[in-house]
């Protein structure tokens, strides 16, 4: 009997220490409370046609400005079409708290919690718009991840998996756009030069994979789960313009302590190869789904 509370005891005390060990990973990044990398104080997200299909010619578009944690938002925004390069831009837009039913197709794959309200843009002439994203942006009531105090900041460009968003939307968006249409004023889009010199090249757009992962041995590492019992989660990883790691979290939790660990580990022991939009290396976020 004795033996048995004695197991038992140690049972317990080995699962406190993994639970403490997990989030002293998760919030070791920055101390704050969450662990989380940011490359630019908003995301342009779910930009879409108004009255027509994904992809199709249309004159106004709507879109979410996105991020990890509440704020309010002034941005330059950057739009590639197929009549050229357009900028507009928005002041003083508040991101708030989200909360939507997985699985409405809107946040199956957004790791960003906090949404503005729609926004819209019209364009001088029906365009096809490529891609979107904020060059420039600043930020005031941001109590977490420091973009206050870097005032307005340049932002590159987001890790594009193609030249153009249909290519990376599951099915075409039809009328209505999914978000519903803006209750504010709409920016008007000005015809303006390309951020960059755009090159053409092998490889214009790719994201950031891993190469090569080492796997958690799974009867050593986690005996408590069936053979048969596959459990996933989904791990977020940050990577400079090279591929290096710069930080790590989890977004889907296996549902064990001990599982979620490893595969954080084996995540963050992993190679990667760098994203690239628009022939260039740049830094971004990646999701990564791992299983045992």
């Amino acid at each position: 009997m004795r033996r048995s509370v004695a197991a038992m005891s140690n049972k317990c005390l080995l699962l406190l220490l993994t639970l403490a060990a997990l989030l002293a990973a998760l919030v070791a990044t920055n101390g704050k409370g969450i662990a989380a990398t940011e490359f630019c104080p908003a995301e342009v997200d779910l930009v879409s046609p108004v009255g027509e299909r994904m992809g199709n010619l249309a004159l106004t578009y709507v879109y979410e400005l996105r991020a990890l944690t509440a704020r309010s938002v002034s941005a330059a925004i950057i739009a590639d079409t197929d009549k050229g390069w357009f900028t507009w831009s928005v002041s003083g837009v508040e991101l708030k708290p989200i909360a939507r039913v997985q699985g409405d197709g809107l946040d199956d794959w957004s790791f960003l919690p906090t949404a503005s309200s729609p926004l819209g843009v019209t364009f001088p002439q029906a365009v096809t718009l490529r891609r979107a994203w904020a060059f420039a942006a600043s930020t005031t009531g941001d109590e977490t991840m420091g973009w206050d105090k870097r005032r307005t900041v340049s932002c590159e460009v987001s890790p594009f998996e193609s030249a153009s968003v249909t290519l990376s939307t599951p099915g075409p968006v039809v009328t209505p756009s999914p978000l519903p249409s803006p209750k504010a004023p709409m920016a008007i889009a000005l015809a303006d030069s390309p951020p960059f010199s755009i090159e053409k090249c092998k490889t214009p757009f790719k994201q950031a994979d891993p190469t090569e992962i080492i796997w958690p041995n799974r009867s050593r590492d986690f005996p408590d789960i069936g053979d048969q019992q596959i459990v996933w989660a989904v791990v977020l990883v940050a990577l400079d313009s090279n591929g290096h790691l710069l930080d790590s979290w989890l977004l889907e939790s296996t549902g064990y302590a001990p599982v979620d660990l490893a595969l954080l580990r084996s995540a963050r022991r992993a190679d990667y190869s760098g994203a690239i939009s628009y022939c260039r290396h740049v830094p971004g976020v990646q999701t990564i789904i791992l299983n045992v």
